[in-house]
């Protein structure tokens, strides 16, 4: 029976063709990629910081990680949403200016993604955030109450602020009290003014309403606040997000399940060094770790 039941599964994934969906709004169109196996379970994927795509890529690196989790996923019987954020891939914006992007934006767009599936009649609606994504998620099923479910890959525990001082932890003290006045300065709401040239990479004027908008949250505070089942995966190897986030947001939320990826590192490839760490992030042929997809399953599955 368990042969049968998998062969099925995989007939119906060979057979399942996904489209491209959009949502029209003021300032454009949003645009996903779906593929529908059933309507019982969709899990809606959003990628992390930057103009990073449904796939997981970016002009920067191609490393195809959300498509390959999304096809595993697909494989196992799940509907799958890969979104693209606002001005990012296809979900084209007219005139999209930076100083007008704020992190609610991305979770409002979200919320417009589960509603439309929701009319499109998916009975449940699971998020699966990766990175900066996780945060988003966390804020976007605080919000809306036709999410069943979230799944938080590679997700920060910590406020923006305080990950931005850790990255900065080898730079000179000076430069560490100047950048922790900036962020105490955005954190109270304000914009800055006269950033010197050399910090315009942190504190451009244009990026600064986006920071005072994502600063304000701290994951393990927001996650805290939820009470719909919860799955959080981490790498043991990713460069980016330690073990002790997502511990961080374990212990924030003590009724989650927690589940740490043998060599894994933040793009989700498995790898054995530093040197197969970097290239996987631009090398799309490294491994995806399917164990994911299996505690996914897993999690899903054993939902009430």
């Amino acid at each position: 029976m368990k042969n049968l039941f998998t062969t099925v599964f995989a007939i119906t994934f060979l057979l399942t063709k996904a489209q491209e969906i959009t949502i029209p709004i003021a300032e454009g169109v949003l645009s996903a990629e779906l593929t529908e196996v059933n309507k019982n379970y969709l899990i809606i994927s959003i990628a992390g910081s930057g103009p990073t795509d449904r796939d997981g890529n970016n002009p920067q690196m191609k490393n195809n990680s959300l498509k390959m989790l999304s096809d595993s996923l697909v494989s196992k019987g799940f509907s799958t949403l890969r979104i693209d954020k606002r001005g990012v891939g296809k979900s084209t914006i007219t005139n999209m200016k930076e100083e007008n992007l704020s992190f609610d934006t991305f979770v409002n767009d979200l919320s417009k993604w589960t509603n439309a599936m929701k009319e499109k009649g998916f009975k449940r609606i699971y998020l699966m955030g990766h990175s900066e994504g996780s945060l988003i998620s966390i804020i976007a099923s605080q919000r809306n109450s036709n999410i069943n479910g979230l799944v938080s890959i590679a997700g920060a525990g910590t406020s923006a602020d305080t990950i931005i001082m850790t990255q900065l932890k080898m730079q000179p003290p000076q430069v560490q009290e100047l950048v922790k006045n900036y962020l105490d300065t955005l954190k109270g709401g304000k914009l800055l003014t006269n950033v010197p040239q050399y910090m315009y990479a942190l504190f451009r004027p244009s990026v600064q309403p986006y920071m005072i908008s994502w600063i304000k949250y701290n994951p393990s505070i927001e996650i805290s606040k939820l009470n719909i089942p919860i799955l959080i995966l981490q790498g043991d190897s990713d460069l980016q997000v330690s073990i002790e986030d997502a511990q961080k947001l374990k212990d924030a939320n003590s009724s989650s399940s927690f589940k740490i990826l043998s060599s894994t590192n933040h793009v989700l490839k498995i790898v054995k060094d530093q040197t197969e760490n970097q290239k996987s992030y631009i090398d799309s042929s490294y491994a995806l770790n399917f164990e994911i997809a299996k505690h996914i399953t897993e999690f899903i599955k054993n939902i009430k």
